[in-house]
């Protein structure tokens, strides 16, 4: 305790605290960006081809319907009131299944 102009004030002892100062986990970049496997995936048919874009059009095809389905997702939730808006890892196959009709019926 410390004693300051009459008032007490309890100090937490190390232990007590939740926050860890000047530290920032680095996270995972599939629980960043769902399409990080596609990512993946383009960027080493790329490399593979040397930066030939006409034969990686199927990884690209895919990337991009894979950010225009989170991004789908992302608009529907937040409609919806729900948060997270991009859902954990654990729970994106269950997502998917939910969403992916009115995806593609969107798409039509």
């Amino acid at each position: 305790m410390i004693s300051t102009c009459n008032k007490n004030i309890t100090l937490q002892s190390n232990e007590n605290k939740s926050l860890v100062m000047g530290r920032i986990e680095k996270a995972n970049p599939a629980t960043l960006n769902p399409c990080h496997k596609e990512s993946d995936l383009t960027y080493k048919c790329l490399d593979d081809n040397n930066y030939d874009r006409d034969k990686c059009l199927k990884a690209m095809e895919n990337y991009q319907l894979c950010k225009s389905f989170w991004g789908f997702v992302r608009t529907q939730r937040r409609r919806e009131g729900k948060y997270p808006l991009l859902p954990p890892e654990e729970e994106r196959d269950e997502i998917k299944k939910y969403y992916i009709d009115a995806f593609l019926s969107a798409k039509r």
